[in-house]
């Protein structure tokens, strides 16, 4: 077997560090996004529940209403 000379090994060492150090950080972070986004899910929905209570008149000023009011 061919044994890498002293600068290799620490070539190849931090190579190791920085793939294992990625993937630490990856995977300690995806929980958080994962409840990021079911927060941000929650609040649409919460907004959209409420924006469907609201009565707007003739529906002019209705966020969703991309129309602009005749004058």
């Amino acid at each position: 077997m061919i044994k890498p000379n002293e600068q290799e090994a620490k070539v190849l060492l931090i190579a190791l560090s920085l793939v294992i150090g990625f993937c630490i950080g990856v995977f300690s972070v995806s929980p958080q996004v994962k409840e990021k986004n079911e927060q941000i899910d929650e609040l649409t929905e919460i907004i959209e529940e409420l924006l469907g209570r609201v009565e707007f008149p003739n529906k002019t000023n209705h966020p969703n209403n991309l129309h602009k009011p005749r004058q």
